[in-house]
C-alpha cells in the first residue's frame, strides 16, 4: 500500500512535485502515460492536429492556432518548452491557461495515477501532456493543436490519434534517442501519421522510411511540391493543393487575414504547412461543421 503525500495547492508546488516523480528526465515509451490517460477516461479534444519534425514545430503550431481562431473555432494549443512562464505551454482560446486550470488538471492526473493498482511514475513532460489533454476536454474546444516533444513514435503526445499530422522536416536531432541517421529519425517521426487521415510532410525530399511507413499504415500523405505548393508574386502568395476546392476552402479559413496578423511567424514554408494542415483537417471532418453561429468568422474584425 502506497502512502501518498498531500496534493500541492499551488502551481509552483505542483511543478516541484512533478519534477521529482520519476528518476529520469526523459523516458521514451507510451505504456505508463497511456495507462494513466485511460484511467482518466482518455480526455481529449474532438479534433486534434499533431505537429512534429526537427525544426519549425512551434511556429507552425502558432500559425494553425491563428488560422483556426480567426476562422471562428475555439482552439487549444500545447507546446513545449515555455519561454518565460510555464503557463505558456497550454493555451485555451488563444490565451495561456491560468494557474487554477493547471492545478485542477494536475490533481486530475494524479488522482488517476494513484488509482492504478501499481505505482506508475510519470516524467515532468508526461504529467504536463496529460494535464493539457484534461484541460482541453474540460474547455469543450473545437480543435486542439499538439506539438510533439521529441521524435514521435514514443512521445507522450502520440497517445492521441490525430485527425491530421504534420512532420515539418527531418534532420539529425536527439540521436541518442531517435537514431543516428536521417532514415532512422524519419521513421520515428512518421509514427504520428494515422491510417486514412491526412499526413503532411512540409519539406522536399522526404526520407524513404517516412514514405514507406505512411504507405504501410495507409495514411493520406501530402508532400510539399508534390501534393501542395505555393507561389509568391509581388509580395503576395497563393496556396495550391491536390483538390480543385482548395482555394475556396483556404478563403473560408481566412488564411490571408491570418497571415497578416500572425507577423511573428516569418517563415513562409511554415505558414504553408499550417494552411495545409488546417485545410486537410477541414476536409477530413466534413468542413468541421462550419464555425459556430456566434463566431465572427472570416470578417475583417479590425484586421
Amino acid at each position: 500500500m502506497h502512502i501518498h503525500p498531500p496534493l500541492p495547492q499551488s502551481l509552483h508546488g505542483w511543478l516541484n512535485y512533478i519534477s521529482h516523480q520519476h528518476r529520469a528526465e526523459i523516458v521514451m515509451g507510451l505504456e505508463r502515460v497511456r495507462a494513466v490517460w485511460e484511467s482518466m477516461g482518455t480526455p481529449q479534444s474532438p479534433i486534434n492536429i499533431m505537429v512534429g519534425g526537427t525544426n519549425g514545430k512551434g511556429s507552425t503550431c502558432a500559425m494553425l492556432e491563428s488560422i483556426l481562431g480567426i476562422a471562428g473555432y475555439k482552439t487549444g494549443l500545447y507546446t513545449s518548452p515555455h519561454l518565460v512562464h510555464f503557463n505558456e505551454r497550454v493555451r485555451l482560446g488563444g490565451k495561456s491557461a491560468g494557474d487554477a486550470d493547471f492545478i485542477t488538471a494536475f490533481a486530475t492526473v494524479e488522482a488517476a495515477r494513484r488509482s492504478l493498482a501499481e505505482d506508475v511514475p510519470l516524467t515532468y513532460f508526461e504529467y504536463t501532456t496529460l494535464a493539457a489533454l484534461s484541460m482541453f476536454a474540460r474547455a469543450h474546444l473545437d480543435v486542439a493543436i499538439l506539438e510533439v516533444g521529441m521524435g514521435g513514435r514514443l512521445d507522450a503526445v502520440n497517445i492521441v490519434d490525430a485527425d491530421a499530422s504534420i512532420v515539418m522536416n527531418v534532420d539529425l536531432d536527439h540521436q541518442s534517442y531517435l537514431g543516428d541517421t536521417i532514415e532512422k529519425i524519419g521513421l520515428e517521426k512518421a509514427h504520428i501519421y494515422r491510417a486514412g487521415f491526412p499526413a503532411i510532410f512540409a519539406d522536399v525530399n522526404p526520407p524513404a522510411s517516412l514514405l514507406a511507413y505512411a504507405a504501410r499504415v495507409g495514411a493520406d500523405l501530402r508532400s510539399l511540391n508534390r501534393d501542395y505548393r505555393y507561389s509568391v508574386m509581388q509580395g503576395q502568395w497563393q496556396f495550391f493543393g491536390r483538390d480543385a476546392a482548395d482555394a475556396c476552402v483556404a478563403r473560408k479559413l481566412s488564411v490571408e487575414k491570418c497571415i497578416r496578423r500572425a507577423g511573428r511567424v516569418r517563415s513562409l514554408a511554415k505558414s504553408i504547412a499550417g494552411v495545409a494542415g488546417a485545410y486537410q483537417t477541414w476536409i477530413a471532418r466534413g468542413g468541421m461543421a462550419g464555425p459556430p453561429a456566434s463566431a465572427a468568422g472570416p470578417s475583417d474584425r479590425g484586421a
